[in-house]
């Protein structure tokens, strides 16, 4: 990683510089979305693999064989809660089982907090997407 600092309040600052901030410990977790119509080195996520392998990132896989794909969520070491969580959500989503306790706002909320975006940055994003 280069000497630059990394403005994490910058909305979609983490985009593309996913593993980067992991490495340097600035994000706690990263989320793909692997359609299987799509070829795999054009989701974005095989850098992870070596990372993976040696044990400095954790890797999770929630398939949805309805929709034909997989969420795939990588964390740092002791950050595994927040791919559960991300699991655990998405699942109920899916099902429908939801909706009455957290609204597409309060998801969205979710996902930001647990990517490691500021609650600045979320709330940027909320307005955007009002």
């Amino acid at each position: 990683m280069q000497n630059e600092k990394i403005d994490l309040d910058k909305p979609g600052s983490h985009n593309g510089r996913e593993l980067e901030l992991m490495l340097a410990g600035a994000k706690p977790m990263a989320s793909f979305l692997a359609d299987d119509a799509v070829p795999s080195e054009l989701v974005g996520d095989a850098e992870f693999q070596p990372y993976v392998d040696s044990g400095k990132i954790k890797k999770f896989v929630t398939r949805n064989e309805e929709l034909a794909f997989e969420l795939r969520t990588y964390c740092l070491p002791s950050e595994e809660w927040r791919c559960k969580l991300k699991d655990l959500i998405s699942r109920l989503s899916w099902a429908g089982n939801i909706e009455g306790v957290f609204d597409r706002l309060d998801r969205e909320r979710i996902d930001g907090f647990l990517l490691g975006y500021s609650k600045v940055s979320v709330e940027e994003h909320i307005a955007k997407v009002r």
